[in-house]
């Protein structure tokens, strides 16, 4: 059977993130449904609860678009988004006409620990963090923030999924 977690229960899961992640702040909402996770003073985490999708919705703001001609930053998003198998559902999205580049993912809210939750904000403020420097460093191709989450010896098959989905748009480009 499956069950649902409460609100309670994800409330107390941000509770405990605190400690093992050590961000700079975790704060709640009133409604108990939302939390503001600032791991770093340019990275900010906002963790969500879908009671009725009993899902945990991850969202960072990334950054605002260079200016010029965004089509190709659009392209490279949307090929991103179609690779979510590998990217463990992680997409990009713009938040409204001249929007900002949003990060997201959904994550089933069941059996979550602080302990891996914790690695999981961490990790996807790192791709949050390469995609900024992807998408505002003109001198970078947009796939060589990349490569800064891995090391050199880490074999292509041991990439994290993201590596490996920004290496396969890379080449699709």
């Amino acid at each position: 059977e499956h069950l649902m977690s409460s609100p309670e229960q994800i409330s107390a899961l941000m509770s405990a993130l605190g400690p093992v992640l050590q961000p700079l702040t975790v704060e709640g909402s009133e409604q108990g449904a939302t939390w503001g996770v600032l791991i770093e003073e340019d990275l900010h985490v906002i963790v969500d609860f879908d009671q009725k999708r009993n899902l945990i919705i991850l969202e960072c703001e990334v950054c605002a678009l260079p200016d010029g001609e965004p089509s190709s930053h659009y392209e490279m998003m949307l090929n991103y988004n179609y690779l979510w198998a590998a990217t463990g559902g992680t997409r990009l999205s713009i938040s409204g006409p001249g929007g900002k580049v949003v990060q997201l993912r959904d994550i089933a809210a069941d059996g979550l620990d602080p302990s891996g939750f914790a690695d999981m904000i961490a990790g996807f403020g790192e791709e949050a963090r390469a995609w900024r420097d992807a998408l505002t460093t003109p001198s970078n191709s947009p796939f060589n923030a990349f490569k800064k989450i891995t090391s050199d010896e880490t074999e292509p098959t041991q990439l994290m999924p993201c590596a490996r989905a920004a290496s396969t748009v890379g080449r699709m480009m």
